[in-house]
């Protein structure tokens, strides 16, 4: 099966050919630069697709029972940057990589990325919103994380929307309910949260969690619901600091945050000081919904 990202052109320095890989993801454009001798990546470039600036303005009614959402939006082009491996053995500079690629394609890529960020040698470098493994197998056929390590302040408030939305539709007694977005850090291998409803002033409020550890971890992990009892199991079981977390918490339902392409983004999580059963995180009806809000809550990050 074809990759995501296919070899274009191969060109030599000195004797060392230097592969050159180009592909779309997400809406981002990348041209790689391959060491085939070291089997080491040299550079990315990467050009974002066109940033939207959205103006966003909402209302809720009621007791929550309705909430409208405008949207007026604008878009403008990507500033494209540049991903360099300073430590790989072979010193060339990014902009001769460039300019031996470019050389029969006169004005496709601009001459100078808008940014540039220096790696140390390591097995990933991150480009765009995703981290992509460098390793020769994955060459072809990458496989994708997400990584998040920044939110427009629109796009947050949006988020906190959505939780205070749901919480408030799906359970009447919501002073007893907290809900939260947990969105992944692939360099830090983390999930941290970024949205809260109904958390502030509690010390969990803001935390961050290793990724793969607690619920949130286990539904980002697997992909799937995952309903924690803590009459059951305790939160040292599955990796998580007790002391770090709210003390009355019972029980936690997370869900899964993915991408069209079902890539895991976070996890959604509400908690509660109500066993599981009472607080009906094992109800069908209820899980739909939730998978529903967390397709939107996807679709809002990757836009």
């Amino acid at each position: 099966m074809a990759g995501i990202f296919q070899r274009v052109k191969t060109f030599f320095v000195g004797e060392t050919p230097i592969d050159v890989y180009g592909g779309n993801k997400g809406g981002y454009r990348y041209i790689m630069f391959y060491n085939r001798s070291e089997r080491r990546m040299l550079a990315q470039y990467v050009t974002p697709p066109k940033i939207v600036s959205r103006n966003i303005s909402g209302v809720l009614t009621g007791a929550g029972v309705s909430a409208t959402v405008r949207y007026g939006q604008e878009e403008t082009l990507g500033k494209p940057f540049a991903v360099i491996n300073k430590d790989a053995a072979q010193k060339i500079a990014f902009e001769d990589l460039q300019s031996k690629y470019n050389q029969d394609r006169e004005g496709e890529l601009p001459l100078e990325p808008a940014q540039k960020y220096e790696v140390e040698q390591n097995d990933k470098l991150v480009a765009g919103p995703y981290v992509v493994p460098i390793a020769p197998k994955n060459i072809e056929n990458p496989t994708f994380e997400a990584h998040f390590d920044g939110l427009d302040q629109r796009v947050e408030t949006a988020l906190g929307w959505l939780l205070e939305f749901a919480v408030k539709t799906l359970w009447a007694d919501e002073q007893v309910f907290r809900s939260s977005i947990f969105l992944h850090d692939a360099v830090k291998k983390e999930l941290k949260m970024r949205a809260a409803y109904n958390m502030a002033g509690y010390k969990d409020f803001g935390i961050a969690i290793g990724d793969g550890k607690g619920a949130v971890g286990e539904a980002f992990a697997q992909k799937k619901t995952y309903i924690w009892d803590l009459n059951i199991v305790r939160h040292e079981e599955k990796g998580v600091d007790s002391s770090a977390v709210w003390e009355d918490m019972k029980s936690i339902l997370a869900v899964p945050i993915l991408d069209a392409e079902g890539i895991p983004l976070g996890a959604l999580s509400v908690d509660t000081d109500k066993g599981y059963a009472e607080a009906r995180f094992n109800n069908k009806a209820l899980n739909t919904y939730m998978m529903l809000l967390q397709r939107s809550i996807g679709s809002l990050l990757q836009a």
